[in-house]
């Protein structure tokens, strides 16, 4: 079951700060093609990539 509400809320605050999904997922440190399906609520973000990422953690 694909969650998304944390796609929401990250997609949410990445156009709030006015980057693009390429921009953003440099900042976060995650694969474009990967966070571009969580922002689209596509796919669950992962645990393992929560924690690689200090600021997926402020985001959600």
């Amino acid at each position: 079951m694909i969650r998304k509400d944390p796609g929401n809320r990250i997609r949410e605050l990445r156009q709030k700060l006015g980057l693009s999904q390429e921009k953003f997922g440099l900042k976060i440190e995650m694969d474009r093609t990967y966070f571009a399906s969580v922002d689209a609520g596509k796919r669950n973000i992962a645990r393992c990539n929560i924690k690689k990422s200090p600021t997926v953690w402020v985001l959600i």
